[in-house]
């Protein structure tokens, strides 16, 4: 809510903060999926993101996207550098490649190629999709 942020490490007891961001400096970003050292920040109110490289003493933003560059979408997941969005509203998806300077859509699914799934978990490239209304459920692969 404040757009602030820790960066830090941790072991099995304790976290341990390098760096911080100060209160507003991250915007208000609703989604944030990381490959590594490279993080997405994404804003489904209005469609922007960002992408920086986390350090273990702050954050370099590599690449900025204005309003309307990713559309809307209610689910952002991971694996690797793949990126999956989805939009639970209207069944749409697109699949797409993150680097450390920018993102490229490899594939899009129009409205209705999905269910309305309420929740996605990823565990590696397996995903689960579940409603949590209907209580059904799928399983794919992102690749």
């Amino acid at each position: 809510m404040t757009g602030a942020a820790a960066i830090g490490s941790f072991d099995t007891a304790t976290f341990t903060t390098t760096g911080s961001k100060p209160n507003g400096s991250l915007g208000e970003w609703t989604h944030i999926v990381a490959d590594g050292t490279t993080m997405l920040f994404y804003n489904r109110l209005d469609g922007s993101a960002a992408i920086a490289t986390v350090t273990p003493t702050g954050l370099t933003t590599n690449t900025s996207f204005q309003p309307g560059s990713f559309g809307t979408w209610t689910h952002v997941v991971i694996h690797g550098s793949t990126i999956l969005f989805y939009n639970r509203d209207h069944g749409a998806s697109a699949i797409g490649t993150l680097t450390p300077t920018g993102f490229k859509t490899n594939t899009s699914y129009k409205s209705g190629s999905f269910d309305h799934w309420t929740h996605i978990v990823a565990d590696g490239a397996t995903l689960l999709f579940y409603n949590q209304d209907t209580r059904d459920g799928a399983i794919g692969t992102l690749t």
